[in-house]
């Protein structure tokens, strides 16, 4: 459901006009937000750390809850909604202290300036690679092993090949158990004069290398998943043996799914939706 906000001029005076979240911001529209700290007994402060995916300070430790204050609701109203639905914690009006109001720009509304144009662009870098942490979880190691694959195995190890030929290459190569087992069984291998005939010798057998290690990583990580419900069979809640062996099966392509999905968010505009909480935590319970 699209969030429509109330619309205030300047000087906080309701304008009697409301307008959609994008709108508000696109148009750099006057419009309320609150923010909350969550402080125990002992005077320690709640806080929660961003999201790495968000587009503004990702990663970094922030308030307790804050959000926008939706049309027709009153300050108190949004703080109880926002940490509810950020932390799971429900609070009541008489739990909230008001410390006071400001009125802040956003520096970042768009300039039609060509300087403008430059310092938002220096700018959502900025909030992009705000940090190392966040700059390795963009690219973490996966994406760097991939281009030394592409570059050093494939590319370069085709140019030898084309240079000096396929030499005795075992097409069951690698350290995964798997390949181990079938160079037991099966002793295959391929040699090949230098030429462009080993230029894609030598590129295609790197491919399939690679592809016989995701497989053999694959059967490795469905014993972890067998191990896995043997050792916490106690922890897991009863299901069916045919789920169990669905799980083992499936289990695995995680690993698939994530390094992919890595990838895809280096290119791709990625966001961090809230997941509704349903803990029956209250705020006396951080007192305890």
């Amino acid at each position: 459901m699209e969030e429509i906000f109330d619309v205030f001029n300047e000087k906080g005076e309701y304008l009697n006009k409301t307008a959609s979240r994008e709108v508000c911001h696109s148009k750099g529209l006057w419009h309320k937000a609150v923010t909350a700290f969550i402080i125990n007994s002992k005077g320690q402060v709640l806080l929660q750390k961003r999201s790495p995916n968000k587009k503004l300070w990702p990663n970094c430790w922030d308030i307790t809850a804050g959000g926008h204050v939706l049309s027709g609701e009153f300050g108190f109203q949004s703080i109880i909604r926002e940490v509810k639905e950020e932390l799971g914690i429900s609070l009541t009006k008489n739990d909230i202290l008001f410390i006071g109001s400001s009125i802040s720009v956003n520096k970042k509304e768009k300039s039609k300036s060509f300087k403008g144009f430059l310092l938002n662009i220096i700018e959502n870098i900025r909030h992009r690679f705000a940090s190392y942490d966040t700059l390795m979880q963009l690219t973490p190691f996966s994406v760097f092993n991939i281009a030394r694959w592409l570059i050093v195995i494939v590319v370069m190890y085709g140019c030898y090949c084309y240079n000096v030929g396929v030499l005795d290459v075992n097409i069951f190569g690698g350290g995964t158990y798997l390949a181990q087992g079938l160079r037991h069984f099966f002793t295959i291998k391929v040699s090949m004069n230098a030429g462009v005939n080993a230029l894609f010798a030598g590129i295609g057998l790197s491919i399939w290398l690679r592809i016989l290690f995701r497989i053999g990583m694959y059967f490795e990580n469905m014993t972890i998943a067998i191990y896995l419900f043997i050792v916490e069979h106690k922890n897991i809640k009863k299901m069916s043996i045919w789920k169990k062996i669905l799980y083992t099966f499936t289990w695995p392509t995680f690993d698939i799914i994530g390094r992919y999905a890595t990838y895809a968010a280096l290119f791709m505009h990625v966001e961090w939706k809230p997941i509704p909480h349903e803990s029956k935590v209250t705020i006396d319970d951080l007192n305890k």
